[in-house]
C-alpha cells in the first residue's frame, strides 16, 4: 500500500518522546553513583554544555555534576540525547549528552521554596529561588541557594553538610543577549 510505504519515512513525535526519558532520568542520576556507564562508556565520553559553553573536566574529560550540585531549580532546562546524535551546541559524542540551559530569562517566574527529606547522601535540603522572568525592560535574574546535611546518613557514621548558590543576570537585545552567572556547590562529607 502506498500510504504504508511512505509512513515509514515520517517522522512522528510520540508522547513519551515528550517527556524526559525515564531509562536516562535513572542511569545518570540513580544509578550514576555506582559507576554505572551509559552503553559502557567511560564518562569521559559523556558532553555536557552548560549555557552553551563545555563544562567537561579539562584534564580528565569527565562530566562532574557536583561542580552544581543542589540546584535543581534553576537547571531543569536540559537537552539529553544518547550517542553520536546532535544537540543544541554539538554534533554528540559517543555517551551521554546533555545541553543545561541555566539563563535568567528562560526560568519560571517567582518564587518557590522547597523542603525535601530524603534517605541519601543527605537526609535534609532546603532550597530558596527567586526568578524574576525577562522583563519588558528586556532584563532577567535569577537567585537560587540551598543546603543539604545529615548529621549521619543513610551510613552509619557519615555526616554531609553543603551548600549551593546561584545567580545570574541577563540583558536581552532584539537578536542577542549578554548574560553573567556564578555558581558554586562546596560540599563536606565524612
Amino acid at each position: 500500500d502506498e500510504n504504508v510505504s511512505s509512513a515509514g519515512s515520517q517522522s512522528v513525535s510520540s508522547v513519551l518522546v515528550a517527556a524526559r526519558d525515564p531509562y536516562m532520568q535513572a542511569a545518570t542520576f540513580g544509578w550514576g553513583q555506582y559507576f554505572f556507564r551509559m552503553r559502557g562508556y567511560e564518562n569521559d565520553n559523556n558532553l555536557l554544555y552548560l549555557n552553551g559553553v563545555p563544562m567537561n573536566d579539562l584534564e580528565e574529560g569527565g562530566v562532574f555534576f557536583n561542580s552544581w550540585s543542589g540546584l535543581n531549580d534553576v537547571f531543569r532546562g536540559r537537552t539529553v540525547s544518547l550517542g553520536l546524535a546532535p544537540i543544541e551546541n554539538n554534533f554528540g559524542g559517543l555517551g551521554l549528552n546533555t545541553s543545561l540551559d541555566a539563563s535568567a530569562s528562560n526560568q519560571r517566574k517567582g518564587i518557590r521554596l522547597t523542603y525535601t527529606s530524603t534517605n541519601r547522601n543527605y537526609s535534609n535540603r532546603i532550597m530558596a529561588t527567586l526568578n524574576s522572568g525577562l522583563m519588558k525592560n528586556g532584563w532577567a535574574y535569577s537567585l537560587s541557594i540551598s543546603k543539604r546535611w545529615a548529621q549521619e546518613a543513610n551510613i552509619a557514621g557519615t555526616t554531609y553538610d553543603a551548600y549551593g548558590y546561584f545567580a545570574a543576570l541577563e540583558k536581552r537585545f532584539k537578536h542577542q543577549g549578554l548574560s553573567v552567572m556564578f555558581v558554586g556547590a562546596p560540599i563536606s562529607r565524612g
